[in-house]
């Protein structure tokens, strides 16, 4: 049964994936917890685990989540682009740049076994 939606429309989930994106961005993997991913998306953390069988899961869901939404807006914004060189170059550049960040994660952003998933993923 899917969740009812709160007054402001989001459904508990696209609640849980703002607050979790925002409180991920602002003070990184090890510092969230669920209980402040659930208090923030005015949920019981139970409703995360619902969705979620752990907080790894979670914030590789939302990592997946923003770089699909990346690459669809520059595919969108190449799809205008006339030089196919500039479409090259500019899809390299910000492949590398999307690696970048992730590796930037991987390397100082998280500690312990959560930065071993990702480093095996996405190094």
């Amino acid at each position: 049964m899917p969740d009812a939606p709160s007054p402001t429309g989001l459904s508990a989930l696209d609640r849980i994936f703002c607050a979790a994106e925002r409180l991920f961005a602002e003070r990184g993997f090890d510092s969230v917890s669920i209980n402040d991913v659930a208090r923030e998306a005015g949920v019981c953390k139970a409703n995360v685990f619902h969705h979620f069988a752990s907080k790894q899961a979670l914030y590789e869901t939302v990592l997946t989540r923003a770089c699909e939404a990346l690459g669809e807006e520059i595919e969108r914004q190449l799809s205008a682009e006339a030089d196919p060189h500039s479409v090259r170059r500019l899809r390299g550049n910000v492949g590398s740049f999307g690696m970048g960040v992730v590796l930037r994660d991987v390397r100082w952003g998280s500690s312990g076994t959560h930065r071993a998933r990702l480093r095996s993923r996405y190094a």
